[in-house]
This record gives structure tokens, sequence and C-alpha cells, in this order.
């Protein structure tokens, strides 16, 4: 029974012995390396591989938005900043530095929204200026609470074509009223046809005489534009040098005075008011009411004050300045004689 113990601790100690021989030959000679896929570089062997990096991306440093900026959005220095980005997200005519678009006198619109972490590109910019020279969407100028309204001008309206973008204005209208029968809504008289029965006999005669009256209405209201949208802003017309003639006896004189290029006019401006004077511009207007427009100041600070005005008629105007009508007299004038740089009408036969 010792024999077969002692058979079975030799049969151990060779099982380890040769199970240690192939473990120390595996981690000398090694595992045989599995097949290269197609492309892949092969390591020749018994030569160590070598970990090899991928290049660095190249970055560059631009200006993105850090928040989002929604369109018609003007571009504020804490929305924006100077970041290192990689290079192929970069567009074309991406901004570099803030300094670029911002600063004194200078104030960028977003023409689209730009998402935060989105490199600012000067194709997503505009201006005040550059957006109503060229006409592009003019929604982004106007300011919330308000409507951008146009309206017809003549010479005399638009005080001589003086309005440009940015000024404010007042608008004076006159209207007229007449008696109007309650019942039948017509200019009194009314003369009633179909016999005695409706007192036509009674009805009073003649053509009835309109009272006019005058009234500031909507107050500041900025121009937007002037002129038809796209056609370009009339900013101070271009001069144009023009020889000056010498007057005798007092030497050469200037040798080229300025003029104007061209003449500057339009037929409607576009007006910045609320919802509520929008209504009272399109009720004079389809009313026929006679509308001039009053130019306010433009000095520093702007003049924003509200006007408290009391409506201009023929009572108000004899009441204020004394006005008296003349007496009906047996007689009148008829005159004959020809005022200087006039002449006559001449007399019918």
């Amino acid at each position: 029974m010792r024999r077969g113990r002692f058979l079975i601790i030799v049969g151990g100690l060779l099982i380890l012995a040769t199970v240690g021989l192939v473990a120390f030959y595996l981690l000398t000679v090694g595992l045989p390396s599995p097949p290269a896929e197609e492309g892949a570089e092969v390591v020749p062997e018994g030569t160590a591989a070598v970990a090899t990096e991928a290049p660095p991306v190249p970055t560059r440093k631009v200006l993105i938005a850090v928040q989002d900026i929604p369109r018609c959005t003007e571009i504020s220095p804490d929305a924006v900043a100077e970041w290192e980005v990689p290079e192929t997200d970069i567009p074309d005519d991406v901004v570099l530095t803030k300094s670029e678009i911002l600063g004194a006198g200078k104030h960028p619109i977003a023409m689209e929204t730009i998402l935060r972490g989105q490199p600012v590109s000067f194709s997503l910019l505009s201006s005040r200026e550059e957006i109503l020279r060229q006409g592009l969407d003019g929604a982004c100028l106007i300011p919330k609470g308000k409507v951008a309204v146009a309206f017809p001008v003549t010479e005399l309206s638009s005080v001589a074509y003086a309005l440009q973008p940015g000024d404010r204005v007042d608008v004076l209208v006159s209207v007229s009223f007449v008696d109007l029968d309650a019942q039948y809504q017509m200019k009194l008289p009314v003369v009633l046809t179909g016999g005695e029965d409706c007192l036509a006999g009674c009805q009073p005669t003649g053509e009835q005489r309109e009272r006019p009256v005058t009234q500031l209405t909507v107050q500041n209201a900025e121009v937007l534009m002037v002129g038809p949208w796209g056609a370009g802003v009339p900013f101070p017309v271009e001069e144009v040098a023009v020889e000056a003639t010498p007057v005798p006896g007092e030497g050469e004189g200037p040798p080229q005075v300025t003029a104007p290029s061209g003449e500057r006019t339009y037929n409607v401006v576009i007006l910045l008011v609320s919802p509520q004077d929008a209504l009272v511009l399109k009720w004079a207007r389809e009313n026929r009411a006679l509308i001039d427009l009053a130019l306010r100041s433009g000095e520093a600070g702007g003049d924003n004050d509200l006007f408290s005005t009391e409506p201009v008629t023929l009572e108000y105007m004899v009441r204020r300045f004394g006005i008296a009508p003349p007496p009906k007299l047996e007689y009148g004038l008829e005159n004959k004689f020809e005022a200087p740089g006039e002449a006559l009408p001449a007399e019918a036969p």
C-alpha cells in the first residue's frame, strides 16, 4: 500500500513538471500572431511594435457665439468670444476678432440664427445701414411693439423731401365735417319726393358748406425708410465740383464750388408706429384727409415729448387771433390795377 502511494506522488510530480515545461516554452517562444487584416501594417517577428499617435488637428482662433443669437438680434460683446476651433470647421469668411465687428459706431445684426459654438461669419451679419441700402430683411429693423406702415407723401407733406431714415415726425390731419340726416345718412338738406305727403315743399334747398378742422394726431413716429424699399437710401446727396464764374473786378474768385449731383424726390415714406396708430393713419388716408408730416428736432437726446393741442377750426382762428367778420356793405372792390410782374387777364369781348 505504501508502494501505491509512492507511485501516485511520483506521477503527480511528473505531470507538474510537464505543465511547467510547456508554460516555459510558450512564454519564451511566444504565441503565433493572428493573421493580419488587409491593408494593415505587418510587424516582422522579433521586432517590438511601436504605438503611433494620430497627427494633431490644426486649430485657429476665431470668433464664435457663446450663446444662441436669434435672427434679427443685434450682437452684443458678451454674446461672442475668441476661441480655438478646428480649421476644418471654419467658414471662409469667418470673423477673427471682436474688433472686426464690434466697437464705436458698429452695430452688427444677425440675419440668420447663430447657434452656440458656431463660428461667426460676415455672411451672417449686416447692419441697419446695409439693410436699408440693399433692401434686405426689413423686419429686422422693426422694434417689438411696433409695425411698419407705408404712407404716400408729396413735396409739401414730406417737408420738401427733407425726411430721412431715423427722423421723427408728427402727423397733421385736416378733415371736413358735414351734417347728415340720421335716418337716411344723407348730407342735408334731404329733399323728399313723392308728393305733398313727403312735405317736399318744406325742405330747405341749397348746398351745405363743409366745416374743416385740423388736429395733431400721431406723434413722434420714426421714419424707417423714404422711397420704395430696396431702391436705396437718399442719404445726403453727393456733391460734384462745378467751376465758378469769376466776378469782374473781384479777381478770379474760388476755383470751384459744390452743387448737388441730382434731385432727391420720393412719393412714399415708411413709418414705425404702434398698431393703433397704424389704424389711425389708414383711416385718415382712406377717408381722404389732408395729411402733412411735421419734422421733429434732431438734437442730441431726441425730442420725444408728446403734446396736447387744441383742434383748429374757424371758431378757433376767430377767437385766438381776434378776427372779426367784416360788415356787409352795399359796395365792394374790383381791382383793375396791374401788380408788378403780373399781367391782367384778358377781358372777354
